[in-house]
């Protein structure tokens, strides 16, 4: 099983260090839909059979499930933020499936930066998406 180059690693880990500055409330933000839907499904299939193809699945597979695994901590860490009145218990942090939405969002963002040195732009665009800002 292939590791990650090194330049690839400290790119995912400038990333998380943009991510850990995130409030849950802005994840929406980033985590938009695709406008082509078929444009999207084919840089997916594009981005696991490059990954197939160089030993990076498993990497991949690693850094994604970090990336769920931060989604439900960072949910549950702001889900009662203190205020100066008190809890803030009506924060509004979305549905289950908007965190659905974003974990899978995130997760391709990092696979996009994975494969970055070796996938097409315009592959690696569509995958970033909106977080295509933070991973620059």
């Amino acid at each position: 099983m292939a590791e990650l180059p090194n330049p690839v690693t400290a790119a995912l880990e400038r990333f998380a260090a943009r991510l850990d500055r995130l409030r849950v409330e802005d994840l929406p933000l980033y985590a938009t839909r695709p406008l082509d839907a078929g444009a999207h499904r084919a840089a997916v299939v594009a981005a696991a059979t490059v990954a197939r193809e160089i030993d990076r699945t498993a990497a991949i597979q690693r850094a994604t499930s970090t990336a769920a695994d931060w989604v439900n901590v960072l949910y549950s860490r702001q889900q009662n933020y203190p205020e100066w009145v008190g809890a803030t218990w009506g924060r509004a942090t979305g549905t289950a499936e908007d965190r659905v939405d974003i974990a899978r969002s995130l997760g391709e963002a990092i696979t996009a930066i994975a494969l970055g040195d070796v996938l097409d732009a315009a592959a690696t665009d569509e995958l970033l998406g909106g977080w295509s800002a933070l991973a620059t």
